[in-house]
């Protein structure tokens, strides 16, 4: 996790994760923020059938 570049003050955490359900494997971006842990946006990156 990473906060976002040239920043002075970390508001949120850009964060990409991966999980599996139903047998396909999900990549997905997830935007939190610092003081509340509120995931205030979120992005779906990828989908694939895992071998």
């Amino acid at each position: 996790m990473l906060p976002f570049p040239n920043e002075t003050k970390r508001e949120a955490w850009d964060v990409q994760t991966t999980f599996l359900l139903n047998k396909l494997q999900y990549t997905v971006d997830l935007l939190i923020q610092e003081n509340n842990g509120h995931i205030t946006n979120t992005r779906l990156v990828d989908t694939t059938i895992p071998i």
